[in-house]
């Protein structure tokens, strides 16, 4: 029987059932899924969208004994990854100086399809090495950056098509140490290849799913906060799309007052964006004259699924189109000019 829950409409106490428990998908049954990072804020998501929404069983490298997890196969040492061995399907979510190298590893397993969360890598190391050893083993790599995925992001892809857009100014600001529970100058944004050029790199990533390719014509960053980094704590740049739309784009650590926006002009529209309400508004000169639909709200949660359901029906699928390895080594060429003094 299920059990009863209430809650209160108009000041009365209504009892209602609970849903009938969502089916899991058997798209990826019987297939071994080997975790690195586990332990981490971006892990712990991941793991949790695959044991809530697929069957699977999921093998974790660990190195942190004070975290355990009862729900998976936990295997300390490299001698354990070998006994368990052959892999499916590998995600990489440990800290983003770690994941090159962790990438050789399961390719070294045979792993053919590797999840590598965002950013790529925290240098240019071995970035060719790996896109050669991939293609040499059939492996197909695929880099997630879950902001292509929000409603915000699809409807912007279809209503700046054929848009003739000269200028877009984006705007990143947000208070890093309450990013993290435990001291934020311990964390991978603090050093470990952090900084908001590689932290913050969704905006970079979204400008080129939107708009093109860009280059950095100048730019200005470092510390200048009392925030204990090793890392850059802001950035400005001025970019050039396409060769012929102009990008502001400001990220930084120090902002109490949290900012997402990115604003894109034409001649004849100016359309706001705000990523934190959730929210679109389209203007002309007459004013405000269009408002996308409310189903723009959504838990940041439900990008991570979405992309989750991407990744996976295409290794089903056996889609190319999920190994998106090579632009993202170019991206990286891209971010670490940027952070180039």
């Amino acid at each position: 029987m299920s059990k009863k829950k209430s809650y209160i409409l108009n000041g009365v106490r209504r009892k209602i059932l609970d849903e009938e428990p969502k089916m899991k998908s058997d798209i990826i049954k019987g297939k071994k899924i080997l975790f690195f990072g586990v332990g981490g804020n971006i892990g712990k998501r991941h793991l949790k969208i695959l044991q809530d929404n697929y069957e699977c069983d999921i093998y974790a490298y660990r190195t942190n004994l004070k975290i355990d997890f009862n729900s998976i196969i936990q295997m300390y040492g490299l001698s354990a990854l070998q006994y368990n061995k052959p892999y499916d399907i590998a995600f990489i979510c440990n800290p983003t100086n770690l994941h090159v190298d962790t990438a050789f590893i399961c390719i070294d397993l045979g792993v053919k399809s590797i999840f590598i969360e965002k950013p790529l890598s925290s240098s240019l190391i071995r970035l060719d090495e790996l896109k050669e050893k991939a293609r040499e083993n059939n492996v197909k790599i695929y880099v997630g950056y879950n902001m292509r995925f929000i409603p915000m992001m699809e409807y912007l892809k279809i209503y700046l098509k054929d848009k003739e857009i000269f200028y877009v100014n984006i705007f990143h600001s947000s208070y890093m140490p309450n990013w993290r529970k435990t001291d934020y100058s311990l964390s991978n944004s603090a050093s470990n290849g952090g900084g908001v050029i590689l932290d913050m790199s969704h905006e970079f990533d979204y400008v080129q799913y939107l708009f093109g390719d860009f280059k950095c014509l100048s730019k200005q960053f470092g510390n200048i906060s009392d925030l204990e980094l090793e890392e850059e704590d802001y950035f400005d740049g001025n970019l050039i799309i396409n060769d012929k739309i102009s990008c502001c784009i400001h990220l930084d650590y120090f902002g109490f007052n949290v900012k997402r926006i990115m604003e894109i002009f034409t001649n004849e529209e100016q359309i706001s964006v705000d990523f934190i309400n959730n929210e679109i508004i389209i203007a002309n000169k007459n004013g405000i004259i269009k408002t996308p639909p409310s189903k723009m709200t959504l838990n940041m949660n439900f990008s991570y699924i979405k992309q989750m359901e991407y990744f996976l029906n295409g290794i089903v699928n056996n889609d190319y189109k999920i190994d998106n390895l090579n632009n993202n080594i170019d991206l990286m060429w891209k971010l670490i000019f940027l952070k180039e003094k």
